[in-house]
């Protein structure tokens, strides 16, 4: 087995060494998973330019997060939350990230719907908003702002080198960046929102600060929620996914698992979890 790992290893690492993974991204699932070159297999950076279900993108291939963009690897959370966008909707996007859930959502909502996302890193911001300009969608915007439960400044950094995906708020003060925060209630204000169908947090362990944040908008419009939701990540922030859902629960909301659909409630043990939740409102 190690032979076969090690073999295959040399084949991804050709493979892109001779050109041939724009090749590899169009047969998709007619290649071997095996034979894909991974996120190791490409120096830091390593662009393409690609398009994908009719959005195009700048993607580094380098990134995990911009890998799963360019290969065409899709989970099935990711589908759960995509069918949440109706036409005309106004959704929210927390932890834009590169933009490819956010070009989704404003190909989705339609010219009569909008699409605002937030992301709190410069670098990946920058990134964001030129992958944005390749495309044509009027209702489309990315904030450089973090969300949270107060506004001020946070320490922001990068956990993983290879995964942007994992970028986060540092509790400890060590990320390297100090980013403005505020809240989505103040935004909302500041921008007179009349209207918001869904809410989409992925922020590795500030999501229930994100939520605080946004208690008078969510009261106000009841929307739809689909959050990460993971223990440990929460632990970090001081936390906790049992409090996360009590949350929820006392403002009469209705939390299922995005890819089983089995019901999630606070008394649950939860010290393990990690997965994607859809949060509805009940009546």
């Amino acid at each position: 087995m190690r032979l076969i790992g090690r073999l295959a290893k040399a084949v991804r690492r050709g493979f892109v060494i001779a050109g041939l993974d724009q090749a590899i991204a169009v047969a998709g699932p007619v290649l071997p998973a095996i034979l894909r070159p991974r996120t190791e297999s490409y120096p830091q950076p390593s662009m393409r330019r690609a398009t994908r279900k009719g959005i195009s993108y700048d993607l580094d291939l380098s990134d995990y997060v911009q890998w799963l963009v360019y290969y065409g690897v899709e989970d099935d959370q990711r589908g759960k939350l995509l069918a949440l966008v109706q036409p005309g909707s106004t959704v929210i996007d927390v932890g834009t990230n590169i933009g490819n859930v956010l070009l989704n959502f404003a190909q989705l909502a339609g010219p009569q719907g909008q699409a605002i996302g937030f992301e709190a890193n410069p670098a990946t911001l920058r990134h964001c908003q030129s992958n944005i300009a390749l495309n044509r969608f009027a209702n489309v915007r990315v904030e450089g702002i973090g969300l949270g439960e107060s506004e001020g400044t946070l320490s922001f950094g990068r956990a993983a080198a290879t995964n942007s995906g994992a970028d986060r708020f540092m509790p400890d003060g060590t990320g390297g960046l100090m980013v403005p925060v505020i809240t989505l209630d103040s935004y909302v204000d500041q921008h007179d929102l009349t209207r918001i169908d869904l809410i989409k947090i992925d922020v590795e362990g500030f999501e229930f600060k994100v939520l605080r944040g946004a208690e008078q908008s969510i009261a106000r419009f009841r929307p739809r929620l689909f959050i990460e939701l993971c223990h440990d990540n929460l632990a970090e922030q001081g936390d906790s996914a049992a409090g996360l859902l009590r949350w929820l629960e006392e403002r009469d909301y209705a939390v299922h698992e995005a890819l089983s659909g089995g019901p999630l409630a606070s008394t649950d043990r939860l010290d393990g979890v990690f997965a994607d939740i859809v949060c509805t409102p009940r009546g």
